[in-house]
């Protein structure tokens, strides 16, 4: 994730995908969408999880903590 200030994540859940995008200042970052092979949670059964993850396994280039902070989420039911 580039270093790009305040950004927004969105998950869309269906039946046989769930949907991943990634946006700041309104303009798209990245999004990708898995189908399997693991199965997809049925709805009701989903937990939210957040994981931080070091790219590759390597530590950040500059040495220095990072930090990430949630500052709201949001479940939207499909209508």
């Amino acid at each position: 994730m580039p270093d790009v200030g305040t950004s927004q994540h969105q998950f869309q859940w269906s039946q046989d995908q769930i949907g991943f995008s990634s946006s700041a200042g309104g303009q798209p970052l990245h999004s990708w969408s898995y189908t399997g092979p693991a199965a997809i949670p049925t709805p009701g059964d989903a937990r939210a999880r957040i994981n931080l993850w070091l790219f590759r396994g390597q530590p950040p280039l500059d040495g220095r903590p990072i930090e990430v902070v949630i500052s709201d989420f949001k479940f939207t039911p499909a209508a």
